[in-house]
């Protein structure tokens, strides 16, 4: 694994979640057990969406086109966005928030936090 593969990694998993979370965010979450509000809920979670639409792009581009300190500078922030979704997710699930599929969304972040981390901070 190199940086450019967590980079389309990244991409992958932003992008198909946040495509579900535009176009189905409802349907998506009963799966992890959550229940949304019928408006405000499906607002932020399309709002979501698009975040990590954005984040999927930014991943793309930087697969393809980062070179140098601003490739590592970019893995280094979403090092610090994956631990922090991390951490946020792994209270979810200690406070019941999600069934036992949450536990998958755990281990995407760490897994992801891990990657950036280790290109960002050990590997340079």
């Amino acid at each position: 694994m190199n940086l450019k593969n967590t980079f389309l990694l990244n991409c992958l998993f932003a992008g198909v979640f946040g495509l579900a979370f535009l176009i189905a965010p409802a349907q998506l979450l009963e799966q992890y057990g959550v229940h949304l509000m019928p408006k405000a809920g499906l607002f932020v979670a399309r709002l979501l969406g698009t975040s990590l639409i954005g984040i999927a792009l930014i991943s793309w581009f930087a697969s393809a086109r980062a070179t140098g300190e601003l490739r590592t500078n970019m893995a280094l922030a979403f090092f610090f966005v994956d631990a922090l979704a991390f951490i946020v997710s792994l209270l979810a699930m200690v406070d019941g928030v999600m069934n036992q599929l949450g536990w998958l969304v755990v281990i995407i972040y760490l897994g992801m936090g891990l990657a950036f981390g280790y290109f960002s901070l050990v590997r340079k």
